[in-house]
């Protein structure tokens, strides 16, 4: 016979965070009774269809959040696009226009001069983005 007291047991087992003990001072039986009921195929299959459960709304909320992502990208790569076809046709470099429309800015910071292996000297520099946010 099928009761709440199962029911309860099996949600508790599947979601596997609490021990036997806990399970059963929790549906308020013995811990034996625990272990008896998960040799009942049928408890077995009842928990087995409450991870089922789980998994699919798991699925669920991940394909939802990865379609938010996907939105979000889509419409930078519009911003970005919209930047670079703005590049052509204006000095972006004329006061007033605000980051968005300037796309990402770089300031360097400073310019290095190392040795490399073959004894010659490179430069490199190290840039930060959002250049007019920098302080010297």
């Amino acid at each position: 016979m099928w009761t709440a007291e199962r029911e309860k047991a099996a949600q508790l087992n599947a979601a596997d965070q609490l021990s036997d003990s806990a399970i059963a001072a929790e549906v308020g039986i013995q811990k034996i009774t625990i272990e008896r009921w998960k040799r009942i195929p049928e408890f077995r299959f009842r928990v087995h269809e409450h991870l089922a459960e789980a998994r699919k709304a798991m699925l669920k909320h991940t394909l939802v959040e990865t379609d938010n992502q996907i939105a979000l990208l889509t419409s930078r790569l519009a911003a970005l696009r919209g930047i670079i076809r703005s590049r052509g046709e204006r000095d972006l470099e004329a006061p007033g226009y605000s980051v968005v429309q300037r796309g990402l800015q770089t300031k360097t910071l400073k310019n290095l001069k190392v040795m490399v292996p073959s004894g010659k000297s490179k430069r490199l520099s190290l840039d930060h983005p959002g250049g007019e946010q920098v302080r010297d």
